[in-house]
């Protein structure tokens, strides 16, 4: 389940569902292009009338929440890494068309 993380004031916050029509303006920080999880985000984001409002590219999602608890925008994340933010500023919820995607974790041996 991929989440959509925003700002504490922002409108998005107030729905337990968000679709991509709801990013249309949106300032968004997005994955980079050549990670699998931006295949994932980019086909229901297509959707949108506009082209997305991307703003900012990342290598990996963990610059991204910092940047939307400053306020920069919104980002369509994985749910572990949001979580890992919602003390500082940041609010979760469900983006509707993001289908599942691999999550690797790395453990200690």
């Amino acid at each position: 389940m991929t989440v959509l993380s925003s700002f504490a004031d922002d409108s998005l916050t107030v729905r337990k569902l968000a679709k991509p029509a709801d990013l249309r303006g949106e300032p968004l920080l997005m994955i980079s292009h050549a990670i699998c999880q931006h295949r994932c985000i980019k086909p229901p984001l297509s959707d949108i009338a506009d082209q997305p409002n991307v703003i900012f590219e990342s290598s990996n999602n963990g610059p991204l929440c910092p940047l939307v608890a400053q306020g920069m925008g919104i980002a369509i994340i994985d749910p572990i890494t949001a979580e890992a933010y919602t003390s500082g500023g940041v609010e979760i919820c469900r983006f509707k068309t993001v289908n599942s995607y691999d999550l690797k974790m790395i453990y200690p041996a």
